[in-house]
Protein backbone atom coordinates (compact mmCIF):
# COMPACT_ATOMS: atom_id res chain seq x y z
CA UNK A 1 0.00 0.00 0.00
CA UNK A 2 2.76 2.43 0.84
CA UNK A 3 4.20 2.33 -2.69
CA UNK A 4 0.74 3.17 -4.02
CA UNK A 5 0.43 6.15 -1.70
CA UNK A 6 0.82 9.79 -2.69
CA UNK A 7 -1.05 11.24 0.27
CA UNK A 8 2.17 11.81 2.21
CA UNK A 9 3.49 14.21 -0.43
CA UNK A 10 3.01 17.82 0.77
CA UNK A 11 0.16 19.44 -1.13
CA UNK A 12 -1.34 16.14 -2.29
CA UNK A 13 -4.72 15.49 -0.69
CA UNK A 14 -7.21 12.67 -1.12
CA UNK A 15 -8.75 14.21 -4.26
CA UNK A 16 -5.38 14.51 -6.00
CA UNK A 17 -4.37 10.99 -5.00
CA UNK A 18 -7.65 9.70 -6.42
CA UNK A 19 -7.00 11.54 -9.71
CA UNK A 20 -3.55 10.00 -10.00
CA UNK A 21 -5.00 6.53 -9.51
CA UNK A 22 -7.76 7.23 -12.05
CA UNK A 23 -5.11 8.15 -14.63
CA UNK A 24 -3.57 4.72 -14.20
CA UNK A 25 -0.73 5.93 -11.98
CA UNK A 26 -1.33 3.18 -9.44
CA UNK A 27 2.04 3.39 -7.68
CA UNK A 28 5.38 5.20 -7.59
CA UNK A 29 6.85 3.07 -10.38
CA UNK A 30 3.93 3.75 -12.72
CA UNK A 31 4.20 7.44 -11.98
CA UNK A 32 7.91 7.56 -12.82
CA UNK A 33 7.33 5.56 -16.00
CA UNK A 34 4.55 7.84 -17.28
CA UNK A 35 5.69 11.44 -16.82
CA UNK A 36 3.39 12.71 -19.58
CA UNK A 37 0.40 11.99 -17.38
CA UNK A 38 1.49 14.90 -15.19
CA UNK A 39 1.97 18.58 -15.82
CA UNK A 40 5.60 19.82 -15.75
CA UNK A 41 5.38 21.46 -12.31
CA UNK A 42 3.41 18.59 -10.78
CA UNK A 43 5.79 16.09 -12.33
CA UNK A 44 8.86 17.77 -10.84
CA UNK A 45 7.34 17.92 -7.37
CA UNK A 46 5.94 14.39 -7.29
CA UNK A 47 9.05 12.85 -8.82
CA UNK A 48 11.21 14.57 -6.20
CA UNK A 49 9.05 13.24 -3.36
CA UNK A 50 8.86 9.75 -4.83
CA UNK A 51 12.65 9.65 -4.88
CA UNK A 52 12.76 10.83 -1.25
CA UNK A 53 10.13 8.25 -0.32
CA UNK A 54 11.99 5.42 -1.99
CA UNK A 55 15.21 6.36 -0.21
CA UNK A 56 13.37 6.47 3.12
CA UNK A 57 11.79 3.08 2.47
CA UNK A 58 15.12 1.56 1.46
CA UNK A 59 16.59 2.92 4.69
CA UNK A 60 13.61 1.58 6.67
CA UNK A 61 12.92 5.09 7.96
CA UNK A 62 9.36 4.77 9.27
CA UNK A 63 9.62 8.20 10.86
CA UNK A 64 9.82 9.85 7.43
CA UNK A 65 6.31 8.66 6.59
CA UNK A 66 4.98 9.19 10.12
CA UNK A 67 5.83 12.89 9.89
CA UNK A 68 3.97 13.27 6.59
CA UNK A 69 0.87 11.12 6.97
CA UNK A 70 -2.05 12.06 9.21
CA UNK A 71 -2.75 9.90 12.25
CA UNK A 72 -5.74 8.23 10.59
CA UNK A 73 -3.71 7.28 7.51
CA UNK A 74 -0.67 5.75 9.20
CA UNK A 75 -2.13 2.26 8.72
CA UNK A 76 -0.62 2.45 5.21
CA UNK A 77 2.92 1.88 6.48
CA UNK A 78 2.28 -1.29 8.48
CA UNK A 79 3.14 -4.01 5.89
CA UNK A 80 6.48 -2.39 5.09
CA UNK A 81 7.48 -2.20 8.76
CA UNK A 82 5.66 -5.15 10.36
CA UNK A 83 8.98 -6.97 10.83
CA UNK A 84 9.99 -4.24 13.31
CA UNK A 85 6.63 -3.45 14.89
CA UNK A 86 5.73 -3.55 18.58
CA UNK A 87 2.15 -3.66 19.85
CA UNK A 88 1.92 -2.42 23.42
CA UNK A 89 -0.49 -1.51 26.20
CA UNK A 90 -0.04 -0.26 29.76
CA UNK A 91 -1.97 -0.53 33.00
CA UNK A 92 -1.76 2.09 35.73
CA UNK A 93 -2.98 2.88 39.23
CA UNK A 94 -5.30 5.60 37.95
CA UNK A 95 -5.99 8.17 35.26
CA UNK A 96 -3.01 10.43 35.80
CA UNK A 97 -2.87 12.12 39.18
CA UNK A 98 0.55 12.96 40.58
CA UNK A 99 0.57 9.78 42.64
CA UNK A 100 -0.41 7.42 39.83
CA UNK A 101 2.16 5.17 38.17
CA UNK A 102 2.50 2.43 35.57
CA UNK A 103 1.85 -1.01 37.03
CA UNK A 104 2.31 -3.35 34.06
CA UNK A 105 3.15 -3.16 30.37
CA UNK A 106 2.38 -5.89 27.84
CA UNK A 107 4.07 -6.04 24.44
CA UNK A 108 3.82 -8.24 21.36
CA UNK A 109 6.27 -8.06 18.45
CA UNK A 110 4.44 -10.55 16.25
CA UNK A 111 6.47 -13.43 17.62
CA UNK A 112 6.92 -13.01 21.36
CA UNK A 113 4.82 -11.67 24.22
CA UNK A 114 6.73 -9.80 26.92
CA UNK A 115 5.54 -8.22 30.14
CA UNK A 116 7.06 -5.58 32.38
CA UNK A 117 5.94 -5.17 36.00
CA UNK A 118 6.45 -2.34 38.49
CA UNK A 119 9.17 -3.15 41.03
CA UNK A 120 10.22 -6.18 39.00
CA UNK A 121 11.51 -5.34 35.52
CA UNK A 122 9.65 -2.21 34.43
CA UNK A 123 12.92 -0.30 34.02
CA UNK A 124 13.86 -2.58 31.10
CA UNK A 125 11.01 -1.30 28.94
CA UNK A 126 12.63 1.87 27.48
CA UNK A 127 15.59 -0.04 26.05
CA UNK A 128 13.29 -2.71 24.65
CA UNK A 129 10.86 -0.40 22.84
CA UNK A 130 13.70 1.66 21.37
CA UNK A 131 14.77 -1.25 19.16
CA UNK A 132 11.60 -1.08 17.01
CA UNK A 133 10.84 1.05 13.97
CA UNK A 134 7.08 1.19 14.55
CA UNK A 135 4.85 1.02 17.63
CA UNK A 136 1.09 0.41 17.76
CA UNK A 137 -1.34 1.27 20.55
CA UNK A 138 -4.95 2.15 21.18
CA UNK A 139 -5.30 5.69 22.56
CA UNK A 140 -1.59 5.62 23.31
CA UNK A 141 -1.00 9.20 22.19
CA UNK A 142 -3.35 10.56 24.84
CA UNK A 143 -2.87 8.03 27.63
CA UNK A 144 0.00 5.54 27.39
CA UNK A 145 2.76 7.81 26.11
CA UNK A 146 2.20 10.68 28.59
CA UNK A 147 2.29 8.12 31.42
CA UNK A 148 5.45 6.50 30.06
CA UNK A 149 7.23 9.83 29.64
CA UNK A 150 6.43 10.72 33.23
CA UNK A 151 7.45 7.27 34.46
CA UNK A 152 10.79 7.15 32.68
CA UNK A 153 11.58 10.79 31.99
CA UNK A 154 13.13 11.52 28.61
CA UNK A 155 13.62 8.30 26.68
CA UNK A 156 13.76 7.31 23.03
CA UNK A 157 10.51 6.32 21.35
CA UNK A 158 10.24 5.12 17.76
CA UNK A 159 9.23 8.01 15.52
CA UNK A 160 6.37 6.07 13.92
CA UNK A 161 3.34 5.36 16.10
CA UNK A 162 0.04 4.01 14.80
CA UNK A 163 -2.66 4.89 17.31
CA UNK A 164 -5.59 2.70 16.29
CA UNK A 165 -8.06 5.00 17.99
CA UNK A 166 -7.68 7.48 15.10
CA UNK A 167 -7.59 4.86 12.36
CA UNK A 168 -10.70 3.09 13.65
CA UNK A 169 -12.58 6.36 14.17
CA UNK A 170 -12.06 7.16 10.49
CA UNK A 171 -13.84 3.91 9.66
CA UNK A 172 -16.70 4.64 12.06
CA UNK A 173 -15.56 2.57 15.06
CA UNK A 174 -15.48 4.58 18.27
CA UNK A 175 -15.32 3.93 21.99
CA UNK A 176 -12.81 2.00 24.05
CA UNK A 177 -10.60 -0.81 22.81
CA UNK A 178 -13.00 -3.58 23.91
CA UNK A 179 -15.96 -1.84 22.27
CA UNK A 180 -14.08 -1.68 18.97
CA UNK A 181 -13.06 -5.33 19.30
CA UNK A 182 -16.66 -6.39 19.85
CA UNK A 183 -17.94 -4.24 16.99
CA UNK A 184 -15.42 -5.88 14.66
CA UNK A 185 -16.22 -9.41 15.83
CA UNK A 186 -13.31 -10.16 18.15
CA UNK A 187 -14.35 -11.89 21.40
CA UNK A 188 -12.32 -12.15 24.59
CA UNK A 189 -12.38 -15.11 27.00
CA UNK A 190 -15.49 -15.21 29.18
CA UNK A 191 -13.57 -14.44 32.37
CA UNK A 192 -12.29 -11.18 30.86
CA UNK A 193 -15.57 -9.92 29.42
CA UNK A 194 -16.25 -7.56 32.32
CA UNK A 195 -12.66 -6.56 33.08
CA UNK A 196 -11.82 -2.93 32.36
CA UNK A 197 -9.25 -0.35 33.41
CA UNK A 198 -10.90 0.20 36.78
CA UNK A 199 -10.85 -3.51 37.59
CA UNK A 200 -7.21 -3.60 36.49
CA UNK A 201 -6.50 -1.07 39.26
CA UNK A 202 -8.28 -3.32 41.78
CA UNK A 203 -6.29 -6.35 40.60
CA UNK A 204 -3.06 -4.43 41.16
CA UNK A 205 -4.19 -3.49 44.65
CA UNK A 206 -4.91 -7.16 45.33
CA UNK A 207 -1.43 -8.01 44.06
CA UNK A 208 0.04 -5.55 46.56
CA UNK A 209 -1.91 -7.38 49.27
CA UNK A 210 -0.28 -10.62 48.06
CA UNK A 211 -3.57 -12.07 46.86
CA UNK A 212 -2.80 -15.24 44.88
CA UNK A 213 -3.32 -15.03 41.10
CA UNK A 214 -4.09 -11.29 41.17
CA UNK A 215 -0.99 -10.36 39.18
CA UNK A 216 -1.52 -13.21 36.74
CA UNK A 217 -5.11 -12.07 36.16
CA UNK A 218 -3.96 -8.50 35.57
CA UNK A 219 -1.27 -9.60 33.13
CA UNK A 220 -3.75 -11.83 31.32
CA UNK A 221 -5.97 -8.79 30.74
CA UNK A 222 -3.04 -6.57 29.81
CA UNK A 223 -1.59 -9.08 27.33
CA UNK A 224 -4.95 -9.51 25.61
CA UNK A 225 -5.01 -5.73 25.10
CA UNK A 226 -1.62 -5.89 23.40
CA UNK A 227 -1.99 -8.98 21.23
CA UNK A 228 -5.48 -8.02 20.03
CA UNK A 229 -4.01 -4.86 18.54
CA UNK A 230 -2.39 -6.87 15.75
CA UNK A 231 -5.69 -8.45 14.72
CA UNK A 232 -7.41 -5.06 14.89
CA UNK A 233 -4.73 -3.40 12.76
CA UNK A 234 -4.79 -6.15 10.15
CA UNK A 235 -8.60 -6.08 10.02
CA UNK A 236 -8.60 -2.28 9.84
CA UNK A 237 -6.03 -2.34 7.04
CA UNK A 238 -8.21 -4.68 5.00
CA UNK A 239 -11.31 -2.55 5.57
CA UNK A 240 -9.40 0.58 4.56
CA UNK A 241 -7.98 -0.81 1.31
CA UNK A 242 -11.43 -2.13 0.35
CA UNK A 243 -12.56 1.50 0.14
CA UNK A 244 -9.85 2.45 -2.36
CA UNK A 245 -10.11 2.35 -6.18
CA UNK A 246 -6.71 0.65 -6.52
CA UNK A 247 -5.99 -3.03 -6.03
CA UNK A 248 -4.07 -3.78 -2.84
CA UNK A 249 -3.40 -7.26 -1.50
CA UNK A 250 -5.20 -7.76 1.82
CA UNK A 251 -3.39 -8.96 4.92
CA UNK A 252 -3.88 -12.38 6.40
CA UNK A 253 -5.53 -12.15 9.82
CA UNK A 254 -2.95 -13.92 11.94
CA UNK A 255 -4.14 -15.88 14.99
CA UNK A 256 -3.38 -14.56 18.45
CA UNK A 257 -0.42 -16.12 20.26
CA UNK A 258 -0.60 -17.95 23.56
CA UNK A 259 -1.14 -15.33 26.26
CA UNK A 260 0.89 -17.15 28.90
CA UNK A 261 -1.30 -16.04 31.83
CA UNK A 262 -4.65 -17.20 33.16
CA UNK A 263 -7.28 -14.96 34.71
CA UNK A 264 -8.83 -16.09 37.98
CA UNK A 265 -12.57 -15.97 37.27
CA UNK A 266 -13.52 -16.29 40.94
CA UNK A 267 -11.26 -13.42 41.99
CA UNK A 268 -12.60 -11.24 39.20
CA UNK A 269 -16.21 -11.99 40.18
CA UNK A 270 -15.47 -11.06 43.76
CA UNK A 271 -14.00 -7.71 42.72
CA UNK A 272 -16.97 -6.96 40.46
CA UNK A 273 -19.44 -7.32 43.33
Amino acid sequence: MLRKSFLHIPGVGSATEQKLWQRGLADWECCLANPRQLGPRTQEKIFRWIEKSQRALDAQDAGFFAELLSANQLWRIYPEFKHSCLFFDIETTGLGSDSDYVTTIATFDGREVRTFVHDQNLEEFPDYISSFALIVSYNGKCFDLPFLRREFGGFYLPAAHIDLRYVLARLGYRGGLKACEQAMGLARPAELQDVDGFLAVLLWQEHLRATPRALGSLLCYNVHDAVNLRWLLQRTYNLAIAQLPVEVEPLELEPAPAVGFKADAELIRSLLQ
